[in-house]
């Protein structure tokens, strides 16, 4: 998966031809998590799994906590 956003060690993060300073708020927001989903280096598919299986694991411990 191509990135679209780069980071560095200093913390310091972008997107190649884009200004930050000059974006709206949500938009630098919204920007900003994208970077940070990005460096998980985890795929859109392997995120949806990730969700899936942590669904099913908090309904099978709801069901062992009413059980017991």
């Amino acid at each position: 998966m191509n990135r679209i956003t780069w980071n560095e060690s200093d913390g310091s993060w972008g997107i190649k031809g884009v200004k930050l300073e000059a974006l709206p708020p949500k938009v630098y927001g919204a920007l900003y998590k994208l970077m940070d989903y990005e460096k998980t280096g985890l795929s859109p598919k392997q995120i949806e799994e990730m969700d899936l299986l942590y669904t099913e694991k908090c309904k099978e411990v709801a069901k062992m906590e009413k059980d017991c």
